[in-house]
């Protein structure tokens, strides 16, 4: 299985678009839609500025090692907009993070959709995460996408933190 358009575009939707190196809230080096090290190493600070075309082009050559592992993790079918919520929670845990999580051995044994939201929302730190668990657990039981199709690009500080306050809408309809 796949991560679908829509699915794409919650994730980045929650990630965030910064074209400039940043240290995200645990003080990792990140670009783009949540690229580190693992998509490109050595990053760091002096990483040049990249366009909204790369972060894109980066981004859809990432997610791929994130879904297939989801593919080979899971045990049972699940719906698009499931495999979607998984996709984006394992974006953020990573495949090490998925492969060791209470969620995914929930969905495996056929859980109930309670313990199963229940582990997902187990990864609750850093505290603003929350949010993000909470519209990822929606998508689960739900089906019900939280972005219209919207993600913010955010400019970087001189202290390599994304300035929140001066983000602007990009329309990912029309980029991915």
């Amino acid at each position: 299985m796949q991560i679908s358009r829509k699915g794409l575009i919650e994730l980045a939707g929650h990630e965030g678009i910064c074209l400039k190196p940043y240290l995200d809230s645990v003080g990792v080096w990140t670009i783009g839609i949540g690229a580190t090290k693992s998509e490109i190493p050595g990053l760091n600070g002096s990483h040049k500025e990249i366009t909204l075309q790369e972060a894109i082009d980066l981004y859809k050559k990432s997610i791929v090692k994130y879904t297939d592992a989801i593919t080979k993790a899971l045990k049972v079918p699940v719906s698009q907009e499931q495999f979607d919520a998984l996709a984006s929670i394992c974006y953020n845990i990573g495949t090490s993070g998925l492969s060791k999580s209470t969620f995914l051995k929930r969905i495996n044994a056929r859980g109930t959709l309670r313990s199963i939201l229940d582990g997902i929302m187990m990864w609750k730190i850093p505290r603003e995460i929350i949010l993000r668990r909470s519209k990822e657990a929606l998508l689960y039981e739900l089906g019900t996408y939280s972005n219209k199709g919207k993600a913010m690009v955010f400019p970087v500080r001189t202290s390599a933190q994304p300035n929140y306050s001066k983000g602007i809408s990009v329309d990912l309809n029309k980029l991915l």
